[in-house]
């Protein structure tokens, strides 16, 4: 755990504290003291999201290099070759569990490649392929290959692997952010 998850846990707990707080002194009826808790605490929020709005616009893109394992949690997935000729592009990934104790399943994961116009891409439909939502076993990974085609102009940049929000939009400097500029898996 980073120090940056620790000062979030110790945020929102103090929040809480200030609105349970807040909320004594309003049932009390002492309105004036509740509003100027309430007051500092929504001052004190605005103040932790601008900074974690602020890092993330300054937080320069991460670039993963083709075979370094991207993990979630337990949930892995890694890019193991791109291959593309006019237009077409051919992913090959490896999608693995590295929980000891459960199975893991990414329900929201895709995959999208990028363009330096920030156009994204979706892989064409892989009928016999299996799903990167897959319900995978304990220590269980498998292979499987993703086809796209895009536009012979479209400079493509990266692929972009999805994962889904979680709490790390409002850690500073999380990737989770909606102001981060996304890792992306590098795209020569």
């Amino acid at each position: 755990m980073k120090i940056q998850d620790l000062l979030f846990i110790v945020i929102v707990l103090g929040t809480v504290v200030a609105l349970l707080r807040a909320a004594v002194f309003a049932l009390r009826h002492r309105g004036a003291q509740s509003l100027r808790i309430l007051r500092h605490t929504a001052i004190f929020v605005a103040a932790y999201v601008a900074v974690v709005i602020g890092v993330s616009l300054l937080t320069p893109r991460h670039w993963i290099e083709i075979g370094e394992e991207q993990r979630f949690d337990d949930w892995a997935l890694t890019v193991t070759a791109v291959t593309h000729s006019a237009g077409h592009y051919r992913v090959d990934v490896r999608v693995s569990n590295h929980a000891r104790g459960r199975p893991q399943r990414a329900s929201d994961a895709a995959l999208l490649l990028v363009a330096a116009d920030g156009r994204t891409f979706r892989p064409l439909d892989a009928p016999g392929a299996r799903s990167l939502q897959s319900t995978l076993q304990v220590g269980e990974s498998f292979d499987t290959t993703r086809e796209f085609d895009v536009p012979p102009t479209a400079r493509i940049i990266g692929l972009d692997v999805i994962h889904g929000a979680g709490p790390g939009i409002l850690i500073i400097g999380d990737r989770g952010s909606p102001f981060y500029k996304r890792p992306l898996v590098r795209i020569e």
